[in-house]
């Protein structure tokens, strides 16, 4: 029997989880040992853990791997990156010190820190064969799929949702969707196209559909499956059920 593979997950939000878990379960079916990994989010409006307690799922938090050992590390870098912020001479820099106020710019930035400490000291205790990641453009998954390309580990990422040309145009989301990453699973061959012409090597994509929905694959040969499906959605009689 060969050497057990280990793949980390990153749980950021609520759906980080349920986006990724058909992936968690399936290589978990296939014997791999898989962790969820999950770091503070103090911005956003949804618990970063409620999903993962809620449905009994093991968990790791960054913060395991960043402790009082690390606090002067992380202090240094928090000051420095604070500095050279504030001090560049660009619209980025006034923009948030403008719309940011400064109790949450400086945690904002201290959390990322903490995160970078965090995430290399997980690879290397965890030697995962792979981290897995929703998708690249998020400010904790950027830098766990930096850190695992910088380590040598193959990163996986997915599709941000749906594609808009306007993202694209007005934020780069396309072009900057699979910098780290080592392979990104996309929904349709409309997608690949998209994502190549934004300047995504077509080695790097795959299409797979959306894994999240590989669940309901079967469903229309369970008897009763509409009224069953109409509960779980939440969609009432009356209308259509695709």
């Amino acid at each position: 029997m060969g050497e057990v593979k280990r793949a980390v997950f990153f749980h950021g939000r609520e759906h980080h989880g349920t986006r990724l878990a058909p992936l968690y379960f399936g290589l978990k079916e296939q014997s791999w040992n898989v962790d969820w990994l999950t770091s503070d989010n103090s911005l956003n409006l949804d618990s970063h853990t409620e999903t993962l307690i809620k449905n009994n799922w093991p968990f790791i938090h960054v913060l395991d791997f960043a402790g009082k050992k690390d606090t002067d590390k992380i202090d240094r870098m928090t000051t420095e990156t604070l500095g050279r912020i504030h001090e560049a001479d660009a619209e980025l820099s006034e923009d948030i010190k403008t719309y940011v106020s400064p109790f949450w710019f400086s945690h904002s930035v201290r959390e990322a820190c903490q995160c970078l400490v965090g995430f290399q000291n997980a690879l290397d205790e965890l030697k995962p064969d792979v981290t897995i990641v929703l998708h690249e453009n998020n400010v904790w998954t950027k830098q766990l799929a930096y850190l695992s390309q910088k380590n040598g580990i193959p990163c996986v990422s997915g599709q941000e949702g749906l594609l808009r040309q306007r993202d694209e145009a007005t934020m780069g989301k396309q072009s900057m969707s699979c910098t780290y990453s080592s392979l990104m699973l996309i929904w349709r061959e409309s997608a690949r196209e998209s994502y190549i012409a934004a300047g995504i090597p077509n080695y790097k994509l795959r299409v797979v559909g959306m894994c999240h929905l590989d669940r309901w694959l079967d469903l229309a040969s369970k008897p009763g499956w509409k009224k069953m499906s109409r509960m779980e959605l939440g969609v009432p009689e009356g209308h259509k059920l695709i």
